[in-house]
């Protein structure tokens, strides 16, 4: 099966189209400065530039939205810290027209609280990618996002992309601490819960304030079904409990906008993963009951269903869970025309994924797989 991206991933493509968003405010006509020369000269804007806050700040989204595309996490990390710089720089900065009157002060703290945000995701966007070799730092970085996302709201209490943001970043030090891969420190699922819990406050509160915006409920679930699946092995009814909190969130993200594809496929992850939960025996002694052997095959069709309404369409990741699950049913004629159907989309996953994937070993020894398999790049 084609795994959810932990919500890390989903959340890193959320984190990017924030920033694209904001780099469409660049004004074509304005001569940027190089990236190269922000760092040498410690300013993104020229001193004295007609437009400065507005440059700074495009200049600290075209930045964020480099950083992830960068070919390593070093790379990015040096880009995001740029991007901190240029958007401080923005928050520190007046409007050069502004004129003291009640509207122009409004749009003033409408401005900073954007480029505040803007400082705020920059730095979580570079504790995300520092957690994985230094914990505590990056929990101090973490830390200081939030402190950033709060003033952000404090100037403009309907910044909603601030408290989108602020969730994103809760999520994310509640995914690194659960991981704890860094430091050789034990996870943390309490405070992981925490964090969690704070994350879908923040998530309540952009929902509010932008309550058709799909993104917002799809991130929200996600925080469900990350925490059902660390607690699975310790506490499945709790874990199931959370498992609905996400399907409930997903749901509305659908019903937001059907053509927020990731919704309906993190929707059927969930469900996927809820019934591997269920089919894991607490025991090798002991036999799973028929209650949970039938519950997990309520989930897989009902998993099934969700995907099969975008199979047809060729920007959803419907087709090769599919082909997936109509292996695991014994049925490889179909999943063997999912396979070709994701491949087709370029939709599939890496021929090193394939090979290892276990759902699809009823296919493996048949000759269509083989030919298939054989013809991969």
């Amino acid at each position: 099966m084609k795994k959810l991206c932990a919500f890390g991933l989903l959340c890193f493509v959320a984190w990017g189209v924030a920033a694209q968003t904001t780099a469409k405010l660049r004004n074509p006509k304005t001569p940027p400065i190089h990236a190269s020369q922000a760092n040498q000269l410690g300013s993104c804007v020229p001193a004295g530039h007609a437009d400065a806050q507005s440059l700074a700040q495009t200049w600290g989204a075209t930045l964020a939205t480099e950083g992830m595309h960068s070919p390593n996490a070093r790379a990015a990390r040096a880009q995001w810290k740029l991007a901190a710089q240029c958007y401080r720089q923005a928050a520190m900065l007046e409007p050069t027209n502004s004129q003291a009157n009640n509207s122009q002060a409004t749009k003033s703290q409408a401005t900073k609280s954007q480029a505040i945000n803007g400082w705020g995701m920059a730095l979580g966007l570079e504790a995300r990618a520092l957690a994985a070799t230094n914990l505590p730092a990056a929990r101090a970085m973490f830390r200081q996002a939030g402190e950033k996302f709060a003033l952000a709201l404090q100037l403009n209490r309907q910044n909603s992309v601030a408290a989108y943001h602020w969730g994103i970043a809760l999520g994310d030090e509640a995914m690194a601490i659960t991981a704890a891969v860094a430091s050789d420190l034990p996870a943390d699922l309490p405070g992981a819960g925490v964090l969690w819990n704070l994350a879908r406050q923040k998530y309540a509160l952009a929902q509010e304030l932008d309550h058709n915006n799909a993104q917002i409920a799809d991130n929200w679930g996600g925080t469900y079904a990350v925490q059902a699946q660390a607690l699975a092995g310790s506490d499945l009814p709790a874990a199931r409990a959370l498992w609905q909190q996400a399907y409930n969130r997903f749901t509305l993200a659908t019903h937001i906008d059907p053509a927020h594809l990731d919704a309906a496929h993190n929707l059927a992850g969930a469900m996927l993963a809820e019934r591997a939960a269920l089919l894991k025996s607490p025991s090798p002694q002991l036999p799973l009951s028929p209650q949970a052997v039938a519950e997990a095959a309520d989930l897989l069709q009902r998993a099934k269903k969700v995907l099969l309404a975008d199979a047809d369409n060729p920007n959803a990741k419907a087709a090769y869970n599919l082909a997936c699950m109509y292996a695991l049913e014994g049925h490889t004629a179909q999943a063997m025309q999912y396979l070709q159907r994701s491949a087709a989309a370029g939709k599939l996953p890496h021929k090193s994924h394939i090979a290892q994937d276990s759902d699809l070993d009823a296919l493996r020894n048949t000759p269509a797989f083989a030919a298939w398999f054989a013809q991969l790049q």
